[in-house]
């Protein structure tokens, strides 16, 4: 990102996504600690990961 938007807004970028369907179960903010380089990273949770590797590239999409 250009700037963490996330944080302008009172938000920790870190958000955990206990959706069944949805890939990422966990994100963090990122962003280095000098401010550059503003990010958030995803995470997905093994049991999650083990279930997206049997799905077809179709299912995927």
């Amino acid at each position: 990102y250009k700037e963490p938007f996330w944080r302008k807004k009172g938000y920790c970028g870190t958000m955990m996504i206990e959706d069944e369907d949805a890939a990422i179960g966990l994100t963090l903010d990122d962003t280095k600690p000098d401010g550059s380089f503003p990010a958030i990273i995803g995470f997905i949770l093994a049991r999650k990961c083990r279930r997206l590797t049997d799905l077809t590239k179709e299912e995927r999409l």
